[in-house]
């Protein structure tokens, strides 16, 4: 029992751990597709393993057979950021037996699904093909963010329709004009970041999509207005690392140095830079004023021009951050490409 025991906590801890590093700016994508094959290891033993009196609810679920039950939030208590760590298991789960795709797709057409925008977001990350619009909980930001995410076109007729339906200050206007935008719908980058904004669904992926698809003038003017609100000020640092504008790496390092900007900072400086050029400027900031002027004007990802060849090998090397905003470029490139979720499982099961 003690080998069970043992395997049980390393489980837990790996699960903890994961969610570390997808925030960890020095966490590349091959760091942590070894992090999940040892998950996926980890689970693998567990049910050789079997169970005992104090296996967690959560793993029994994970390793039970039958698909009936349901995972609660309230199982997951005791990690720290437990929707996180829903999805995870549920990708997990999916993994290892495919049934449990059509799961989700049958628990999202219930009426009184109480996890229905976790499962929305499940959705996403397994690349679920479905049509929101035929579902109870169409009307949810949870569901046009699937939308948005799973990038089928030919739904834009339905969200035109479902548009006309919604009430003229309808919080869910903003996000029906985001997924329009990414359906190739383009519209003033500004004001719609301004609309998210004031509906709370201005997301880090919404900001990093408008921010690739902005032209240079309008990525600072978005820099410009989210600066001037302080509920937005740390998005408007983020925005300058989104932008790919160089002319931004003086204030960023200059943020840098203040307690209060030093990580949104630091991690706006990785996305634009790479790790290696972002640490070393941190560490000689006073020599950086005029960096920008002898770089050249092209956007940035980490140190490269955006084209094609980068947004690859960046794609594959990169941080969570910079893998995302890779996504958007693919995304924004070719209609009806889906927009990937970078912290997606990545284990080879």
């Amino acid at each position: 029992m003690l080998l069970v025991e043992n395997v049980q906590q390393q489980l837990q801890l790996l699960l903890q751990q994961r969610q570390t590093l997808t925030q960890n700016r020095y966490t590349g994508f091959t760091q942590l597709r070894q992090h999940d094959n040892r998950l996926a290891d980890c689970v693998q033993l567990a049910a050789d393993c079997g169970s005992d009196n104090n296996t967690p609810d959560w793993l029994l679920w994970l390793l039970d057979a039958d698909h009936s039950a349901s995972l609660t939030l309230t199982q997951l208590a005791g990690f720290t950021r437990p929707s996180e760590v829903w999805l995870l298991l549920h990708e997990l789960k999916s993994r290892r037996s495919p049934l449990q795709k059509q799961i989700v797709a049958t628990q999202l057409q219930q009426i009184n699904d109480d996890n229905a925008g976790l499962n929305w977001a499940l959705a996403t990350r397994l690349q679920l093909t479905l049509n929101p619009f035929t579902t109870p909980t169409a009307g949810t930001a949870e569901a046009l963010w699937y939308l948005l995410y799973s990038a089928q076109t030919a739904l834009l007729p339905a969200l035109t329709g479902y548009v006309k339906q919604l009430p003229p200050h309808s919080p869910l206007l903003p996000m029906c004009h985001l997924v329009a935008y990414l359906f190739g719908d383009k519209t003033d980058e500004s004001a719609l970041v301004a609309a998210l904004a004031a509906v709370g669904q201005l997301t880090e992926p919404a900001l990093m999509l408008l921010l690739a698809g902005a032209s240079d003038t309008v990525q600072s003017r978005i820099v410009n207005q989210l600066s001037n609100d302080s509920n937005t000020a740390h998005q408007a640092i983020a925005a300058m690392g989104y932008s790919g504008q160089l002319k931004f790496v003086p204030l960023l390092l200059e943020l840098a140095q203040a307690e209060d900007s030093r990580e949104a900072a630091t991690g706006s400086l990785t996305i634009l830079l790479g790790i290696a050029e972002a640490d070393s400027l941190l560490s000689a900031a006073s020599a950086t004023a005029d960096f920008h002027l002898a770089q050249g004007h092209a956007r940035q990802l980490s140190g490269g021009h955006i084209n094609s060849v980068q947004l690859d090998n960046v794609w594959l090397s990169g941080n969570q951050q910079q893998r995302q905003l890779v996504a958007c470029y693919r995304s924004l490139a070719t209609a009806g490409t889906p927009l990937l979720n970078a912290n997606a499982l990545s284990c080879r099961l």
